[in-house]
């Protein structure tokens, strides 16, 4: 998947023009779909197969405190807010204003996810030797999967950030509008995730 693109060329719905045949399908926005596609179908194997164990256990416990919940609450609202962040960033870009201070305040935000959830994970390692074992292990690898993909979005902040500085705004405008695809993607997945932990 790539955010590069020439500057200069870009529209706010990712098309260019294609002669007398219309507007044809921008080729890095169409990856960009095929790419979150494949991970959708991912997480869906993967909650699959989290019902399945959780149903073949005759004693699944919970692992939820209101701490837990108070983290995972606050994991939930920085992701809404990098959503946000990113939406302003795209939009400044294309007016040929300095992203800068958002795409750092979008790092920001994908670091406040993160710490709530390695601070959530470390709470749960005393319930491996308390009997929740399997509902622990699940429970991490479905959100880490999750985590690991808000460490390839701060990595695309990192290349709009540098192109930023290399060719200005007008160069992020495309690039920024798929970041914003790829985190509302992550928070719609954040969303299935919870709903379907908790119950």
């Amino acid at each position: 998947m790539s955010f590069d693109f020439a500057p200069g060329k870009s529209r706010s719905d990712g098309a260019h023009p294609a002669g007398d045949d219309g507007e044809a399908r921008d080729p890095s926005g169409a990856g960009l779909s095929i790419f979150l596609a494949s991970l959708a179908v991912l997480f869906a194997v993967a909650i699959f197969g989290y019902w399945a164990v959780r149903s073949d256990s005759e004693s699944w416990g919970s692992i939820w405190t209101p701490v837990g919940l108070a983290l995972m609450g606050g994991a939930t609202l920085a992701l809404i807010l990098t959503h946000r962040i990113y939406g302003y960033a795209a939009r400044y870009a294309a007016q040929g204003r300095d992203v800068r201070p958002w795409l750092v305040s979008g790092v920001v935000g994908c670091l406040l996810y993160g710490i709530a959830q390695v601070i959530h994970w470390r709470l749960l390692e005393p319930g491996l030797e308390q009997g929740l074992r399997s509902e622990v292990v699940t429970f991490t690898l479905l959100t880490s999967l999750h985590a690991l993909l808000c460490v390839g979005g701060c990595l695309a902040t990192g290349l709009m950030a540098w192109r930023n500085a290399v060719a200005g705004p007008g160069a992020c405008v495309r690039g920024l509008g798929m970041l914003r695809r790829y985190w509302t993607f992550l928070m719609w997945i954040w969303a299935v995730l919870l709903l379907v932990l908790v119950a």
